[in-house]
């Protein structure tokens, strides 16, 4: 099981899907206890949020909470908190090879991201990929997508309306739109089924 149950669940929802309802049923697919949220200044021009694994036992906030526990950028707008929350709730589905539990793993995160020098993506890197289209997919029903698509072919609807409706970051809404959106929630709904 996994993504493909969560992606089955929200095509069951209305377009603002409550992010607590998300929350709750990666809890009772996965098992998991809880996920605790905890937000801090970081520089949201180079992080707005991170997940901590609860079987990350060496961080002092795991062993504080007990749970797996999601970092958000204190101050942050409704939108961006919630598709942070939403894309960092994604890695409960992670292999733990996908983990960033280590100095090195993290360096190799970060080099994987800014492109320098790195010939492949690392596990951690196409881990962050992917749940970033995890959340798309999951804050967006495909039935919703497909009527947003042709109110936006028919410029009844642009990207500012969309987000609004779908509560998510302006600047993600064409990434639905994208061709090959449909072959990647696809390849991610095949692989966690």
């Amino acid at each position: 099981m996994g993504y493909k149950e969560l992606y089955d669940y929200c095509q069951t929802q209305n377009p603002h899907i409550r992010r607590n309802a998300i929350r709750d049923e990666v809890l009772r697919i996965t098992g998991a206890n809880r996920v605790s949220v905890v937000k801090t200044d970081l520089d949201v021009s180079i992080c707005r949020g991170f997940y901590l694994s609860a079987r990350n036992m060496d961080h002092q906030l795991v062993k504080q909470l007990g749970a797996h526990v999601i970092v958000l950028a204190r101050g942050e707008n409704r939108c961006w908190d919630r598709f942070v929350f939403v894309k960092e709730l994604m890695h409960i589905f992670d292999d733990p090879m996908q983990s960033t539990n280590s100095g090195d793993s993290f360096d190799r995160l970060l080099t994987d991201l800014t492109g320098a020098n790195s010939p492949e993506w690392s596990p951690q890197m196409i881990s962050e990929v992917d749940c970033f289209w995890m959340a798309l997919g999951a804050l967006c029903p495909e039935r919703e997508r497909l009527k947003f698509q042709k109110q936006l072919e028919d410029g009844q609807i642009d990207d500012y309306g969309i987000a609004l409706q779908l509560k998510i970051p302006q600047q993600y809404v064409h990434n639905l739109f994208r061709p090959n959106f449909p072959s990647i929630i696809n390849k991610l709904v095949q692989e966690t089924s």
